[in-house]
């Protein structure tokens, strides 16, 4: 069944991590899909969007989902995409709660340099602690046990 789902929503990944109710049938199916048979082409179709999908009002939920439920190299990919947008200053209110996911979740390594790229820019980090999403960021920061938490206490 899971298949037949998924060959009929290949292609809509990313129309479907903006819509409303698409986002959470994307969430639920990532939620509850064995960890072996994860819906990997259609969550492709959407990575290939998460630069956008990381600002957006729904998509960021379905990135959080993939960082929560999906395999190493899908979090390695939303990471990598966050970095370039912290180098880029364009992260929004959505974009940091997926940042607060990727510093929970991501291997250690990933953390580390999602971490790094925080504390290059202090200015930006102060700021980041006055908004509701940037406060989770800095929290995820204090449970690492990484260089981030040190820093920060």
């Amino acid at each position: 069944m899971v298949q037949f789902i998924e060959e009929e929503l290949h292609g809509l990944g990313p129309a479907l991590a903006r819509h409303g109710y698409g986002c959470r049938v994307l969430c639920r199916f990532l939620e509850h899909s064995e960890p072996d048979k994860r819906p990997t082409p259609l969550v492709a179709d959407v990575l290939r969007d998460a630069s956008g999908l990381c600002r957006h009002n729904f998509g960021h939920h379905v990135l959080e989902a993939v960082l929560e439920h999906g395999p190493p190299c899908q979090q390695h990919f939303i990471a990598a995409v966050l970095r370039e947008r912290m180098r880029a200053g364009e992260l929004n209110r959505h974009a940091h709660c997926v940042l607060a996911k990727a510093l929970t979740y991501c291997h250690e390594e990933d953390r580390h340099l999602l971490s790094e790229q925080l504390f290059k820019d202090p200015p930006s980090l102060v700021a980041l602690a006055s908004r509701p999403c940037g406060a989770n960021v800095l929290r995820a920061l204090m449970r690492d046990p990484g260089p981030g938490s040190q820093m920060l206490s």
